[in-house]
């Protein structure tokens, strides 16, 4: 499992989303527990909670 953090816009592209859909998600708690970083005032993903996420389907069964 990879542990890369993604940008807002690199999440975007890898999940073929908008970024405003991102930040939707972010801010309805929609992304997993430990997938989404502060720093700052700028967001971090982490791409190993993200495909872990996926993996389970989560992404288009109880997220979208």
């Amino acid at each position: 499992m990879e542990s890369r953090l993604l940008t807002v816009e690199e999440l975007a592209r890898y999940l073929a989303l908008p970024k405003p859909t991102i930040y939707t998600w972010v801010c309805l708690r929609r992304f997993p527990p430990g997938a989404v970083i502060h720093l700052g005032r700028a967001l971090r993903f982490d791409r190993g909670v993200v495909d872990a996420w996926i993996e389970l389907g989560c992404a288009k069964n109880t997220c979208i």
